[in-house]
C-alpha cells in the first residue's frame, strides 16, 4: 500500500473514530463540546495536534500500562522465587499475588480521574 493511501486510510479511520466516539460516548462528547472541538477540523493527521487532551490521556494510559506490568511481573516473579527457595509457602506467594493485583487495579483507577481539570474549567 502506497504511504499515500496509508494516510488517507488512517485519516479516514480517525475521523470515523472521532466522529462515533464524540456523538455516542458521554465523556468524550462533554470534552469535545468544552473544547469546541469540530469534526470538520480534521482534514489531515496534522491536525492530531488540535486534541491535546486525547494525546495527553493516551501518554497517561501507556506509561500506566507499563508500571502495572513491571509491578505485576515484580510480584509475581518475587513470589515464586520466595516459594521456591522456601522463604515463604506457596499460600503465601499466592496471596502476595492477590496483593499484587489488587495494587495494579488501584493504580489503574488513577484514569479515573483524568479530564477533572477539564471539568473544573469554564467552557470558552
Amino acid at each position: 500500500m502506497a504511504r499515500e493511501d496509508l494516510e488517507q486510510l488512517q485519516l479516514e479511520r480517525l475521523q470515523s473514530t472521532l466522529y462515533r466516539v464524540g456523538t455516542h460516548v458521554p465523556f468524550y462528547k462533554k470534552k469535545f463540546e468544552q473544547l469546541k472541538f469540530n469534526y470538520d477540523d480534521i482534514r489531515s493527521l496534522d491536525d492530531l495536534r488540535r486534541l491535546p487532551f486525547l494525546i495527553r490521556l493516551s501518554r497517561r494510559t501507556q506509561t500506566l500500562m507499563n508500571q502495572n506490568l513491571v509491578m505485576g511481573l515484580l510480584v509475581i516473579v518475587g513470589g515464586l522465587y520466595l516459594s521456591t527457595i522456601g522463604i515463604i509457602t506457596p499460600v503465601y506467594a499466592a496471596l502476595l499475588h492477590c496483593v499484587g493485583t489488587i495494587l495494579i487495579v488501584f493504580n489503574s483507577a488513577r484514569l479515573v480521574r483524568a479530564g477533572e481539570e477539564l471539568e473544573a474549567a469554564p467552557p470558552g
